[in-house]
């Protein structure tokens, strides 16, 4: 654990009342979006209304620090609106950082797989699926989801709520695993996912991987890809294969999607616990994330000072 990280669980929880704040705009601080315009340098407009909002109802105490703020917004958006992200950020606390560390494992986030947008993709020594339905979210689709997920990952899951899981559970095949996020914010199985690889497609698996790794795949397979135009590349590492075990492609494809993540580990223990998921699904350069760690230890409050203070003068 990083010692910042460390000295975020070790300082006294800070308790920000967010009753007179748009519940709508607290909720969107956890996009990707906004921390990629932090990261940029840029205010994201969503945190302006925040803080003024807190500003004039005293709720920003001296020495506040944007860690402090977000990690406060977190339980309050926990409470009064569970809506994906924080299904996501428990999938990525519990299942990467709590059983593993980011050098084992890893999620992408949002991932098109086949037919289907896959919520979270885990990768260790192979793909994993885990599928999210909030209270929010209809399951008419959830079967041929699931089965597009099988195309890639030798185990997929269900995420879900209490009073979904009965539902879902009804709809899912014996293979699919089933969890359910507890009031307690913590992640319960129902049932664990078997693997299951049957269906396993070397197109939607390669499709994951990007032209270094099909190039480093064809020269695994004896083939000298670098003279291969781009617009062909894919086809030419599916044709050449397609002779390997399914369940080898796909360890190949978790390793690269392991290493593609290394560059995010700085940023994933220097942000607060509540942004580990938005944290993994960005692509900064290594001065961006380091911005980004900087200004999460700002005071946030109208009288703070520190070197970066320019950017919260609003």
């Amino acid at each position: 654990m990083s010692s910042k990280r460390e000295a975020q669980q070790l300082r006294t929880a800070v308790h920000v009342n967010f009753a007179g704040t748009n519940p709508v705009l607290v909720r969107r601080l956890f996009s990707s979006r906004v921390l990629k315009e932090l990261g940029s340098g840029e205010l994201p407009k969503e945190l302006v209304i925040v803080l003024r909002s807190l500003d004039g109802t005293g709720q920003l105490a001296e020495g506040m620090t944007l860690s402090d703020l977000y990690e406060s917004a977190f339980k309050f958006c926990l409470k009064n609106q569970r809506v994906e992200y924080f299904y996501k950020n428990a999938i990525v606390q519990k299942l990467v950082l709590g059983r593993h560390s980011l050098s084992t494992a890893t999620a992408c986030l949002e991932v098109r797989i086949a037919e289907a947008k896959l919520d979270v993709l885990l990768a260790r020594e192979y793909l994993s699926a885990y599928e999210i339905k909030t209270d929010y979210d209809e399951l008419a689709r959830l079967p041929t989801q699931l089965n597009s997920y099988q195309k890639a990952c030798r185990q997929v899951s269900v995420v879900t709520s209490e009073r979904y899981a009965p539902i879902v559970e009804r709809l899912i095949g014996p293979e699919i695993g089933l969890l359910v996020l507890t009031g307690r914010y913590q992640l319960r199985v129902i049932r664990p996912a078997e693997t299951f690889d049957s269906l396993l497609s070397h197109t939607d698996m390669l499709a994951l991987l990007r032209r270094k790794d099909l190039l480093d795949l064809l020269c695994k397979l004896g083939r000298d890809g670098e003279r291969i135009p781009n617009t062909k590349i894919y086809q030419e590492a599916l044709s050449a294969s397609l002779a390997m075990d399914p369940v080898a492609i796909n360890a190949f494809v978790a390793k690269r999607l392991l290493a593609r993540s290394a560059p995010k580990k700085a940023l994933v223990s220097g942000l607060p616990a509540s942004l580990a998921a938005s944290a993994l699904a960005q692509d900064l350069t290594g001065v961006q994330i380091a911005r980004l760690i900087d200004l999460f230890e700002m005071d946030v409050t109208r009288g703070g000072r520190c070197e970066l203070s320019s950017l919260f003068s609003w």
